[in-house]
């Protein structure tokens, strides 16, 4: 069922990148150079600067959670580290007469 769900969801998704892709074929200059006409410029097709936005925007927010989430990822293995500690002692004094 969960696989299904993804295809209902992805399929459309897919076809709309396609779709935006075909119609902005168009070229536009990309230049990293606000202050000069020439040096820096490419051209590109709008569609690679659209997903290229996209992917950059969803990698750096990718990292950006990452790193927020560093705490809690720390005192989970201090917990697991805790819980294997209690388990080795149970299991040590359940051994003992």
């Amino acid at each position: 069922m969960r696989g299904f769900a993804k295809v209902i969801i992805l399929v459309p998704l897919a076809l709309l990148a396609v779709a935006f892709a075909v119609g902005n074929r168009g070229n536009v200059s990309l230049t990293f150079d606000p202050f000069s006409d020439t040096p820096y410029m490419v051209e590109v097709p709008l569609f690679i600067v659209v997903f290229g936005a996209l992917i950059l925007g969803v990698l750096l927010g990718g990292i950006a959670t990452w790193l927020g989430q560093g705490r809690h990822r720390k005192a989970a293995r201090m917990h697991r580290r805790d819980v294997e500690r209690l388990r080795s002692d149970l299991d040590r004094l359940q051994g003992a007469p």
